[in-house]
């Protein structure tokens, strides 16, 4: 794991000021790291890969102080039951129910990825990231059919799209084809060339109708990749209010596609694949944006638990008498205010 972070971290220009493998933790704990990193001036962002943690105070104490003013990714494996015991097997750490680690990860103000790919995706963007004013995504293309795989991406994870002004409508219209969109996403159409992107960026970057900008470019010989991107990060640059929004880039195709992903990374600016991973990456801006709040949110008391131990103690007996010891974490139920893990086919209706 930590090679391959190494090697990928190369080509995107991603630096580390330290990086540690603490094995078994036998000696040092995450507690302990993460109390020296978040005042470590080198480091702007804290990368975890998790398998268990063998001290939870500790752990969600310094993971509180730290998510205060260092942006922290965690990667939590064993996330099934199958992949917490070959975990317990690789570190002999204590398993947990993945629930509770979910929320303890959201609730210390850190994000949660679940896997290498948006590993590697959730650093790109956050190392080139400012802090989200909201959570509208503005979505600029010369190609319909990926913007809408765009949006789908964007509705399954919950996100929102940004609704354009009457005033930046008008002023897109009075240089865009009659056949444009008139709506987000902005639809150049295919005969764009590289003009009119870098007039559509340019009155989008004028406006404040959303928080982050997708700039989407399907392979054409009128506006060829390369010379595209390249023109269009010089626009940004050179744009007074660029720094206001976070701008992602998805350039379709792999073999020009490659060198513009490239212009884009070298410029500051996240370049995805597909637009599936550049929505996926603005996400991880959004969640994190929540998890921040979180942070600093205080927690809302429950009162006093009412529930039925003579009837929790049943469905408990009931599974280690089926030999049953580990579930799954979704698989749950409520009996009173009390939750309880259990078989999807178990009958735990709620007691009287």
């Amino acid at each position: 794991m930590c090679t391959t972070i190494l090697d990928w971290a190369k080509n995107k220009h991603i630096g580390f000021s330290t990086f540690l493998s603490l094995g078994d933790a036998c000696d040092i704990n995450f507690a302990e790291l993460l109390d020296t990193l978040c005042r470590d001036s080198k480091t702007e962002a804290i990368l975890l890969y998790v398998d268990s943690v063998k001290d939870a105070r500790r752990f969600m104490s310094a993971a509180r102080a730290a998510a205060r003013n260092r942006r922290i990714l965690v990667v939590k494996s064993g996330r099934t039951q199958a992949g917490s015991a070959a975990a317990m097997l690789h570190t002999g750490g204590p398993a947990g129910l993945d629930a509770v680690y979910d929320a303890a990860i959201r609730r210390s103000g850190m994000l949660r990825v679940n896997n290498t790919h948006e590993l590697f995706a959730a650093v790109e963007t956050l190392a080139h990231s400012v802090p989200l004013r909201g959570e509208r995504l503005a979505i600029l293309t010369n190609g319909g059919g990926p913007a809408i795989m765009a949006v789908d991406a964007l509705s399954d994870r919950g996100g929102k799209l940004a609704t354009l002004s009457d005033d930046t409508i008008q002023k897109l219209s009075a240089f865009l084809p009659s056949c444009w969109s008139h709506a987000n996403p902005i639809d150049i159409i295919g005969d764009a060339d590289i003009q009119r992107y870098e007039q559509a960026v340019n009155v989008l970057l004028d406006s404040d109708d959303f928080d982050a900008l997708l700039i989407m470019h399907s392979p054409s010989a009128i506006a060829p990749g390369n010379d595209t991107a390249k023109r269009l990060a010089e626009v940004i640059k050179a744009h007074p209010r660029s720094r206001k929004f976070n701008i992602l880039t998805n350039w379709a195709g792999e073999d020009e596609a490659i060198v513009s992903r490239k212009i884009f990374t070298e410029a500051g600016y996240p370049a995805y694949r597909t637009p599936e991973s550049a929505v996926s990456a603005f996400m991880h801006l959004v969640e994190y944006r929540r998890n921040q709040k979180q942070l600093m949110e205080t927690p809302v008391s429950t009162g006093e638990v009412q529930a039925n131990p003579r009837h929790v103690h049943d469905i408990l007996n009931h599974l280690l008498a089926q030999g049953i010891h580990q579930l799954e974490t979704m698989k749950c139920a409520c009996i009173g205010e009390l939750r309880v893990y259990h078989l999807a086919n178990m009958d735990c209706e709620r007691p009287c």
